[in-house]
């Protein structure tokens, strides 16, 4: 039996054998394609978490890392846990002044350039740790000097670089700039804290003429904490829909008949101060509370206009970058269809300098809004960096000579003449004209010979409030030739 059994075993095993040698290999090539597969899966997500740092970190145009690396890279420091933590550490937030107007009147096309050149050259500044973008025209650098003499070296060594201009297929650019600067440990023991304070330093720098270079000091921490203050405030009175209007009328020069009435917006703190809308609308924008702000008093201004006369309209200023969102121009759409008022009565009024002649968005809209019988003016004419070039683009009803020119003419002849180009220009596209900021009689002498459809100004009428304002619109005409004893309000 033992022997039977023992040849009966040796050709099962026979058998097996080569089939689990088989089955080994396969297992075995299987295991290898898992593992290859794994490895592909693994370094394909390691590419792809690779470009995501890449992107959230860093800046597409320029390659320099940006405010989410800076905030990564201080918060490692401020743990412990970064390769080296410094000992000192200087902070230099730059800012190139006037960028959007460089933009508008070069292309985006241009400006790149110049960024891409002006990031290259502080790239190469020596002593410094990074440096990094904090908004498209916006710079941050960590210096990490060794004495103090090193410190004004660094600011020094960057000003020349600030000085030098820039060139772009042989078109020379001299950059306009500002710097805030602070200091750790000096400013504060926070790392981080010092570099926000190199941006407070540089807010500071802008909203004092007088600064090329702020270094972060209690006074600039004084001004910032009254800002941020009045950021606070500002969201409160939005969000209460507590911002009002004052009305100022524009006259038929023919009639003498108030043709229409401008919006102006106002804003009074609870104490009684008057903020200035030229404090206020700039913030608003900044912080994101335009869109708002300008659909509560849109709805409110057009409540007043159908208390008015059929044949006087609503000027309303609105900020050009709400034409490129065409969810807000909808909202806009609606807030009229509400009020049920004649469309043709609505008069947008954009600031030049803000008027995009490369957005295809906002002109698309700007023709929508009109072909529904919304009139456009552009405000402030001559005062911003674009050129008549721009009226190209986009159909305008009304031009608005800015109270600046009315002002110079009695003492400038060059002031008359451009002023009179202006109007040239205008009528050949058919648009009408405003002249703003009349004060004296002798400047509407002056703007009578001019021969324009409209004037504005403190001399015929201040702005008031929506009551008085409906009380003026029912006010007989004035003799536009003699003001002086007949003012409208």
């Amino acid at each position: 039996m033992s022997a039977f059994g023992v040849t009966f075993a040796i050709p099962q095993l026979a058998h097996i054998l080569p089939a689990a040698i088989l089955m080994g290999i396969i297992l075995l090539v299987r295991f290898w394609q898992k593992n290859r597969q794994l490895e592909s899966a693994l370094a394909s997500a390691q590419t792809q978490e690779d470009a995501l740092v890449n992107e959230l970190c860093f800046d597409k145009l320029t390659g320099l890392p940006n405010r989410r690396f800076v905030d990564q890279n201080l918060q490692q420091i401020a743990e412990g846990s970064a390769t080296s933590v410094p000992s000192r550490c200087d902070f230099l937030a730059i800012e190139l002044n006037h960028f959007a107007g460089l933009k508008q009147a070069r292309g985006s096309k241009f400006t790149d350039a110049v960024l891409r050149i002006f990031s290259t050259r502080l790239q190469n500044v020596t002593g410094v740790r990074f440096v990094s973008t904090l908004a498209e025209n916006r710079f941050l650098i960590a210096g990490e000097p060794k004495s103090s003499s090193d410190s004004d070296a660094l600011i020094d060594k960057v000003q020349t670089l600030l000085r030098n201009p820039i060139v772009v297929d042989a078109d020379v650019v001299h950059l306009e700039w500002l710097m805030g600067v602070a200091k750790y440990p000096h400013d504060s023991a926070d790392i981080r804290s010092c570099a926000s304070y190199a941006e407070l330093a540089l807010t500071y720098a802008d909203e004092n003429n007088d600064k090329k270079i702020s270094h972060f000091c209690l006074k600039v921490a004084e001004q910032s904490q009254l800002r941020a203050n009045l950021e606070r405030e500002l969201k409160q009175a939005v969000e209460a829909s507590e911002l009002s209007l004052d009305f100022q009328p524009y006259y038929d020069m023919n009639t003498g008949e108030i043709a229409g009435f401008e919006a102006l917006a106002r804003w009074t703190l609870a104490d009684g101060k008057v903020v200035p809308p030229s404090e206020f609308v700039p913030l608003a924008e900044e912080i994101g509370l335009m869109a708002p702000m300008t659909f509560d008093l849109f709805a409110k201004a057009l409540e007043q206009l159908n208390r008015w006369p059929e044949s006087q309209s609503l000027a309303f200023n609105i900020c050009a970058t709400l034409l490129e969102d065409n969810c807000a121009v909808d909202r806009l759409v609606s807030i009229m269809h509400r009020a049920k008022v004649d469309f043709r009565r609505v008069e947008f009024e954009i600031t030049e300098s803000r008027l995009m002649d490369d957005c295809e968005t906002a002109i698309k809209n700007i023709k929508r809004l009109r072909a529904a019988g919304v009139r456009f003016a552009l405000d402030d004419m001559g005062t911003g960096y674009s050129t008549f070039l721009r009226l190209a683009y986009v159909e305008i009803d009304k031009v608005k000579i800015d109270r600046a020119f009315t002002k110079r003419m009695l003492s400038d002849a060059r002031t008359t003449k451009v002023v009179s180009g202006m109007i040239s220009m205008a009528r050949e596209l058919d648009a009408e004209i405003v002249v703003e900021g009349v004060e004296t009689e002798e400047q509407l002498k002056r703007v009578l010979g001019l021969r324009c459809q409209f004037v504005q100004g403190f001399l015929l009428a201040k702005p008031r409030d929506a009551e008085a304002t409906y009380l003026a619109s029912s006010l007989a005409p004035i003799d536009i030739s003699a003001p002086k004893t007949q003012l409208a309000i």
